[in-house]
């Protein structure tokens, strides 16, 4: 069995032991005192936390760890109460869902990597959302690259516009739904009717669609049921795809509603699975609400930070920005990821003392850091990186290279290939060429790619910067590329004299 479907599995265990339907914190810490109480081991609450997705992961988890949260789930004790009669009264419903979103958008803050008071809600979204909530369409969905703010985007949606004193929709029921809580303890997935029944204490014999439409009809809302956290899905695509079809089949069954939405946020990669999945139905296809900023070519269709979003969110930080200085630093910027990077780079080294051009390079490599060197699979990502950059002949052929010729004969490789699409560091494209669709690879920031036709030159010369330049200066004598990869050596240079190799 996968090792992600166990730990779904482990979790979803861990949830009916305790009798809980939906965890919190709190829950984290009272599970780490059982285990320590009734099994003399130490599994931290932090531990605990990160376990159940409320802070991120960078690694995985211990044998020990394992086996001891194993050994509380298969312990014969149930706890928590179950003896409570399901109450489907819309006031004990909506109280339900209400603390539903409040473990959601909690676990969101503890993933956020800028603090949520720092951030800003998106203008386009909450516009966004006021046309989807007035159409006819079933679905929305937030579709961008890894590092573009959709979960920090669906925290202020929330919080706004359905949970303020003054939210324009407070009339209207909203519930979170973690993909993985739809895992029972035995590993097979529930129906999404099955899910919210559970959760909202609904009987099971009722029929879900006409009560919500009734509901919420005499309350004059609407019900929204929010889908994040796919990235926390296992690897298996037979896994995914069974997921996906639960979610499709849900979709069909509001072909009688208007008051029932879905909102997902997806990256590229999984959207383009899940329309997939949605094959030729009309019904599903015109129910799909695309937003006002979707890009045909890209897929996406949640845009880049403004100039005055990033300057908002680096007031909000207390950093006062001069970015007319350097345009390309401001492009990074508008990535919520990299704005991330800047923010923390300031509060660990004062930014004023270097200039602009270092602390664009600086960001491209903290992004490189976290994607890249302290992730899964980085050895295997670096060899494919660097196979990119030869058959571009260092910069000198187009920057999109066959995905055929890139991954030939690299079947291990198959994910750190999937994961660095799926982190945007790749993109992939199909062009037809007579009659045939072919399939290429390319960088989807520039900047990432000239970092790693760096690194192919600085490898070869033995970390030696003289000769490096000279080689630069030989190999693109009239190209920008030139600038670029002078500018890294500056980087790499200053790095060097702060932290000189032992």
């Amino acid at each position: 069995m996968n090792l992600s479907t166990q730990l779904n599995q482990l979790r979803a265990s861990i949830l009916y032991k305790r009798g809980i339907q939906v965890i919190t914190p709190s829950d984290c810490k009272a599970i780490s005192l059982a285990i320590q109480t009734d099994f003399k081991k130490n599994v931290s609450e932090t531990t605990i936390k990160r376990f159940f997705g409320f802070a991120s992961v960078s690694y995985n988890f211990s044998r020990y760890t394992l086996m001891a949260l194993s050994e509380y789930a298969s312990s014969f004790t149930v706890e928590g109460d179950r003896s409570a009669a399901e109450d489907a009264s819309w006031t004990k419903v909506r109280e339900r869902a209400a603390r539903v979103v409040a473990v959601a958008l909690k676990a969101m803050q503890y993933r956020s990597g800028i603090p949520i008071k720092q951030t800003i809600g998106r203008s386009f979204a909450a516009q966004d959302l006021l046309d989807f909530y007035e159409r006819e369409e079933r679905l929305m969905c937030f579709i961008a690259n890894s590092g573009c703010g959709k979960t920090t985007l669906l925290s202020h949606l929330v919080t706004d516009c359905f949970l303020a004193p003054d939210a324009p929709y407070s009339n209207s029921t909203v519930v979170f739904v973690r993909t993985l809580d739809l895992f029972k303890p035995n590993g097979s997935l529930a129906t999404v009717e099955e899910y919210i029944k559970r959760i909202l204490g609904i009987p099971a014999q009722m029929h879900l669609i006409s009560y919500l439409d009734r509901q919420c009809q005499l309350q004059e809302g609407k019900f929204f049921l929010i889908f994040d956290n796919f990235t926390e899905l296992v690897s298996e695509r037979r896994i995914k795809d069974e997921l996906f079809g639960q979610i499709v089949d849900f979709l069909q069954t509001l072909t009688r509603t208007s008051v029932v939405k879905v909102i997902m946020s997806m990256r590229l990669t999984t959207w383009t699975r899940f329309y997939a999945l949605m094959g030729d139905v009309d019904f599903l296809k015109s129910n799909w609400f695309r937003g006002h900023h979707y890009d045909e070519e890209t897929g996406s269709n949640v845009p880049l930070l403004t100039e005055t979003e990033v300057k908002q969110i680096a007031m909000k930080s207390g950093l006062v920005l001069a970015l007319n200085s350097n345009p390309m630093l401001l492009e990074q910027l508008r990535f919520p990821i990299h704005l991330q990077f800047y923010l923390q780079f300031n509060e660990e080294d004062h930014l004023e003392q270097y200039p602009s051009d270092l602390i664009f390079y600086e960001l491209i490599y903290r992004f490189i850091r976290e994607k890249i060197y302290q992730s899964n699979y980085y050895t295997e990502k670096l060899l494919l990186l660097k196979q990119f950059v030869r058959l571009t002949a260092y910069g000198h052929l187009p920057h999109f290279v066959a995905k055929k010729e890139l991954t030939a004969g690299l079947d291990e490789f198959k994910n750190a290939y999937g994961e660095m699409i799926s982190d945007g560091i790749l993109t992939e494209k199909n062009k037809h060429e007579d009659g045939i669709v072919h399939e290429y690879v390319g960088f989807l920031n520039h900047a990432v790619y000239q970092y790693f036709l760096f690194i192919g030159l600085y490898d070869e010369l033995k970390d030696d910067h003289n000769n490096l330049q000279l080689r630069i200066n030989a190999l693109y004598p009239d190209s920008p590329v030139r600038f670029a990869l002078s500018q890294w050596t500056a980087w790499q240079r200053q790095k060097l004299q702060r932290f000189p190799k032992r």
